[in-house]
């Protein structure tokens, strides 16, 4: 889809609240300063438009598109490999003066590569563009795609280590005679 000669580059960038607008004109500040022809966003923000998960917006006013990880689910990587040269070359020939598209490649097409984006909203001649799943299965792998960000498997591991450490406190607390001496102290001073 791009020739050779394409470079690609990574950044980190603390998160933005104000939802999906401002997320575009914050990465389209961010593209025009570091003099990038498209940015691509990759959130962990859950992001809804019309009440309905948002997977992917783009821009091509500002040249920019955003993918929201956790409503692709389980297999994030897969669909952001199968998503994001497809949201690239649309940006730039979008963008372009030709407005030549790409073989073959329409809007729509999209949500037939990734499993998780069931339609378009918006105008495509406008270039603003929605990539939504549905209500029902939209929401359940939002959810799902939420779980796997947040790894609940490594804090349960880092949890045990407390709960094993709490439990000896509390066992060695019980065995040894001093704390109930002050219990039995305390009844002595508590009771007229």
């Amino acid at each position: 889809m791009f020739d050779g000669g394409a470079r690609w580059g990574g950044e980190v960038a603390p998160r933005r609240v104000g939802g999906v607008e401002a997320l575009l004109d914050d990465l389209a500040r961010r593209r025009a300063d570091a003099r990038w022809d498209v940015a691509i966003c990759l959130t962990d923000l859950p992001l809804y438009i019309e009440r309905v998960p948002l997977v992917a917006q783009t821009s091509t006013r500002r040249r920019v598109a955003i993918v929201s990880l956790p409503a692709l689910g389980l297999r994030q990587l897969r669909a952001v490999r199968a998503a994001v040269p497809g949201l690239v070359g649309r940006l730039l020939t979008d963008a372009s003066e030709e407005r030549v598209l790409l073989a073959g490649w329409a809007p729509a097409e999209l949500a037939g590569q990734v499993a998780a984006i069931h339609r378009v909203v918006g105008e495509a001649d406008a270039g603003e563009l929605g990539y939504v799943a549905s209500r029902l299965i939209g929401r359940v792998r939002l959810v799902i795609g939420m779980v796997r960000a947040n790894r609940p498997g490594r804090a349960l591991l880092s949890l045990s280590k407390l709960l094993v450490g709490a439990f000896g406190t509390a066992a060695f607390a019980l065995t040894t005679d001093t704390v109930w001496q002050m219990a039995m102290r305390l009844a002595d001073f508590a009771s007229p």
